[in-house]
């Protein structure tokens, strides 16, 4: 299920820094492929709430992942005609 509808989901995994760009993935039982692996996703970056006191709350300790059939996209060099925010030309 995605999380709020969008293209990440969360972890709950103890990472540490620069564990981003990591696969997220997921063990196939009994798989006919003979691959014991499916990628979810990506790790990306830690997902806290912008309102937490951070002298009395905890961390949530919760990370974001970008889902594997979002990568495509985010990778893509973009359409003909398209202009990026910020580039030149």
């Amino acid at each position: 299920m995605r999380f709020q509808g969008r293209g990440f989901f969360l972890t709950d995994a103890r990472l540490h820094r620069g564990a981003s760009g990591a696969p997220v993935l997921m063990r196939r039982e009994g798989d006919a492929s003979g691959l014991p692996w499916s990628l979810l996703g990506i790790h990306s970056s830690q997902f806290d709430m912008g309102t937490r006191d951070r002298l009395q709350d905890e961390s949530l300790g919760l990370n974001c992942a970008w889902y594997a059939d979002i990568l495509m996209t985010l990778t893509a060099a973009p359409a003909a005609g398209v202009r990026l925010r910020g580039s030149l030309g």
